[in-house]
């Protein structure tokens, strides 16, 4: 619908004020403290997780067995990014009960409001994560919105459904822009020129950066 910013980095905010806040939060540190997380069921096992692995020196895994709400929680009040690739499910009739499905259950913006601390960068690779409810009032509740209002400096997630074999490397690349010093925005804009497969390219194209940017 917007054309005109297919070449620009842009961030997604709730209003000027959200974004100001966003902006005075603290910043990804030079030498990041990153968790991975790798969900069940996903078609691309536990690859996304592993590539991006590779990128940090800084890196806790959880995988399989250990890809558990109790300790996701604890790696968002631990890490400067934290990196989920999983199934996620929105509901818009209930956006408080969209969750992130792992090992044991399923992680609900609910659960999240109990944490006390957030990463700077969150990144959920999780389809519809960044959907939302829209409410007369004019405010939106999902589970990257959530988020954001509750203290992340970006989150990166898509708006609509996406494939876990072609998402696999556009994450990859989006955290090789990142390791390179890109804003989470820039880093997006980045993948999307840099692809010429049109299937990943709408793939990359389904995500956004919420927040500063």
């Amino acid at each position: 619908l917007l054309a005109a910013l297919g070449g620009r980095d842009v961030a997604v905010t709730s209003s000027a004020l959200a974004w100001v806040e966003a902006q005075r939060r603290s910043p990804i540190p030079p030498s990041p403290r990153v968790v991975l997380v790798s969900g069940p069921r996903l078609e691309s096992r536990n690859r996304e997780v592993d590539q991006i692995a590779r990128l940090y020196p800084r890196v806790t895994s959880l995988v399989g067995a250990e890809a558990t709400r109790g300790n996701v929680m604890a790696g968002f009040e631990q890490a400067d990014i934290i990196h989920i690739a999983a199934h996620g499910v929105f509901r818009e009739e209930s956006p408080m009960f969209s969750r992130i499905e792992l090992v044991d259950g399923g992680l609900t913006v609910h659960d999240l409001e109990r944490l006390r601390e957030l990463p700077s960068l969150v990144v959920l690779s999780a389809c519809d994560a960044a959907a939302s409810r829209l409410y007369p009032s004019g405010g939106a509740l999902g589970t990257a919105s959530a988020l954001t209002a509750l203290g992340a400096r970006t989150v990166v997630a898509p708006v609509q459904p996406v494939l876990d074999s072609v998402t696999c490397e556009v994450m990859t690349r989006l955290h090789e822009w990142l390791v390179a010093g890109t804003s989470p925005a820039e880093a997006l804009r980045r993948v999307v020129a840099g692809t010429t497969d049109e299937q990943t390219r709408r793939t990359a194209g389904q995500f956004v950066a919420m927040g500063a940017g």
